[in-house]
């Protein structure tokens, strides 16, 4: 038997990133026991640190005209009327008094006369990005490492390098969560009256992402297990300019295009208007992403991408509001004052996750979601630099809300079998010699990429269910891992194959495109048959009228 220790908690929140510490600041309000678990440093792991953008709410300042009711038609049909109504409505009513939250906090905004600057971003009608103060590529770090503060003064406790393995669930309650510490290998069991998941997504699945290590969509995995419902698992959002030369994966912010970047074929032909001919360069970030593939797929591309072009914007602006970029790849000898550097799509975000109600309850009891771990609230594509805000709308509801369940019940008891099955089933890879965690997942993100990637059909995501099943059956059981870092790799290798399945299924049912969805075997929108959502569970798969 197993040694471990037994951690009690009112409110168990797994995420260390802006969702979960956002969760654990309003639960805090309510209860004094509120634990925060996570694979990395608490506000300094995760994707909020790579965060270049800003955060949205319809404040108006600069627009007269923005307000809520604008900001949530924009989400609608952003989202292809997918979205969970009631959740888009909850996140453009509460925007702007979450961010006048974070300036509570200590986060600095850049103002105008005293009021939030706010800029125009990709599928929103009016400017309503509030910038975060500081260098653009430090905002993400800024916004965690205030948050984790402010939650370390209010005497919230943190467990870091903690990967949560396992929900413990009682009668279809879930109780708790087994964690294993990837340093040293121990074990600790949380005992929880309410839990929130807030992992993010599952970027790390692919072959090209944007996403650090650590996002394998643990969140998606242990609440499928658990008995969990997840929504709209088929939508991944290919973001679609990261850099493949002279530097591969800087993150260029979509915005670059309000002040005059363009991307350009080998050709030299500027082909955005050919797929969006009203927005052209401004397009949606799903339109962008299916048409430079497209390039590429048609003989058009360079080195698998495209040319990303800056020369349309003054040398000023380029050397006052974009000198890192200037500096970053002058470093590499390319001036982009004159000469363009190459992009491609690669995965940014998931729509989908654990299906949630407006309380951020999920479908089994006990059991919260927030951030990325959460879906229904983009539908089929959500809009650039609506991932800072919906952190703090449903990480506030997800913590208040799994607060006031914690008061409401009593403390359940956790199956000691159960946490010995996880321990004992994540013991057996560090019997077994074999495949590295690392060579299998390569394989399987490379056919993620390939066969569930930007453009689908049935013929691919049959053959990426078909070879799942082969992972699965002929070589985790030969995979072994060495120690504690790559028995966590094992565990997020099964994982992200419960993840893969999961997505593949979804987007083998939706027989359209739509959104960041497309399949070239049925390559028009069909509104009178899937308006619908996916709903995935582990007994099945089904869809459903929207918001039911």
């Amino acid at each position: 038997m197993t040694s471990y220790k037994i951690v009690e908690t009112d409110v168990l929140i797994a995420g260390g990133g802006a969702a979960g510490i956002r969760a654990a600041l309003e639960a805090r309000k309510h209860l004094d026991n509120v634990v925060i678990v996570s694979k990395g440093k608490i506000g300094g792991s995760g994707c909020v640190v790579l965060s270049e953008g800003g955060i949205c709410a319809p404040f108006g300042h600069r627009d007269s005209r923005d307000n809520p009711k604008a900001y949530l038609e924009d989400m609608l049909r952003g989202g292809y009327n997918l979205n969970n109504r009631r959740l888009a409505e909850a996140m453009t009513s509460e925007a702007c008094t979450r961010i006048v939250d974070l300036e509570k906090y200590g986060l600095a905004f850049i103002k105008e006369e005293g009021r939030f600057l706010q800029v125009l971003g990709a599928g929103h009608s009016h400017p309503r990005q509030c910038i975060i103060a500081g260098p653009r590529e430090k905002t993400g770090v800024a916004f965690g490492r205030v948050l984790a503060e402010v939650a370390q003064k209010a005497g919230i406790k943190f467990f870091e390098n903690i990967m949560l393995v396992e929900l413990l669930t009682d009668d279809h309650l879930v109780v708790g969560g087994v964690g294993f510490n990837t340093r040293d290998g121990g074990w600790t069991v949380f005992r929880s009256k309410a839990t929130v998941l807030a992992t993010g997504c599952a970027g790390r699945l692919y072959k090209h992402t944007d996403n650090p290590a650590g996002i394998t969509g643990d969140g998606y995995a242990v609440a499928y297990r658990a008995g969990a419902e997840l929504i709209d698992m088929e939508f991944i959002q290919f973001y679609p300019v990261l850099t493949l030369w002279p530097v591969q994966n800087f993150f260029i912010r979509v915005s670059t295009f309000f002040d005059g970047a363009r991307l350009r074929n080998a050709s030299g032909e500027y082909f955005m208007k050919r797929y969006d001919p009203e927005r052209g360069d401004l397009a949606t970030r799903d339109v962008m992403a299916k048409a430079i593939f497209f390039e590429v797929q048609d003989g058009r591309g360079v080195k698998d991408g495209v040319y990303f072009d800056y020369t349309a914007m003054t040398k000023d602006l380029i050397e006052t509001k974009y000198r890192f970029h200037l500096e970053t790849f002058l470093a590499r000898g390319v001036d982009i004052r004159r000469d363009p550097i190459i992009v491609a799509p690669a995965v940014h975000s998931f729509m989908g996750g654990l299906r949630i109600n407006e309380r951020c309850e999920a479908s089994i009891a006990n059991l919260y979601a927030a951030g990325e771990a959460a879906g229904g609230i983009h539908g089929a594509n959500r809009l650039a630099a609506n991932a800072l805000t919906e952190t703090q709308i449903f990480g506030a509801r997800a913590g208040e809300y799994a607060a006031k369940r914690a008061l409401s019940i009593g403390r359940h008891e956790f199956d000691p079998d159960q946490v010995e099955r996880v321990i004992e089933t994540t013991a057996n890879f560090s019997r077994q010699k074999g495949y590295k965690p690392e060579k299998v997942r390569a394989k399987l993100s490379e056919l993620m990429w390939n066969k569930v990637g930007i453009v689908r059909n049935r013929e691919g995501l049959e053959a990426a269910l078909e070879e799942i099943k082969r992972i699965r059956v002929e070589d985790m059981p030969k995979v072994g891992a060495d120690g504690p870092g790559e028995l966590a790799g094992a565990v997020e290798l099964v994982n992200m194959l419960d993840v893969a399945e999961m997505v593949a299924k979804s987007a083998l049912l939706r027989k359209e495109s739509r959104g960041s969805h497309y399949r070239s075997d049925f390559p028009e929108m069909n509104d009178r048959e899937w308006t619908k959502n996916i709903v995935v569970h582990v007994g099945g798969i089904r869809k459903e009228v929207v918001g039911t």
